[in-house]
């Protein structure tokens, strides 16, 4: 277990660490413990992500160079096209936090946005353990 110190003091909330050596297929959590000056504390465990290397996986790959998210930028619907089927899409603001989210049911799937704030957002497609990230702009 890698311990990564940070101390936000209220004014970021982004921390980011590098894998030296992630080995394939291997699932990762992770642990944010908070603790303030009073002696409160919080901690909160994701549900763990799928390392998948591309490299070696070329039908993967090219399943997910397909997939098409559009208009970019977006004002009131998101289309996701060429998406298989049962895959999840997640809208994620630039905090990290998936503000919506949405199964597909078709190879067209559509996402409203309409009452999202503008800015820069990603769109993770996760199918099984792997997943690719667009970035869109919402106006």
């Amino acid at each position: 277990a890698n311990v990564v110190a940070w101390n936000s003091n209220g004014l970021s909330s982004t921390i980011s660490a590098v894998l030296a050596s992630p080995i394939q297929s291997q699932i990762y959590y992770i642990n944010v413990r908070a603790t303030n000056e009073a002696g409160l504390e919080d901690e909160f465990v994701t549900d763990g992500q799928r390392y998948v290397n591309f490299a070696g996986t070329d039908e993967l790959n090219a399943l997910f160079a397909e997939i098409v998210v559009y208009p970019n930028p977006a004002s009131e619907w998101l289309k996701i096209d060429v998406i298989p089927t049962g895959a999840f899409v997640y809208l994620i603001d630039m905090k990290g936090a998936i503000v919506n989210s949405v199964q597909s049911e078709s190879e067209i799937t559509e996402m409203n946005v309409s009452d999202f704030a503008r800015g820069t957002y990603q769109v993770m497609i996760r199918l099984g353990g792997a997943f690719v990230v667009r970035t869109i702009v919402l106006e």
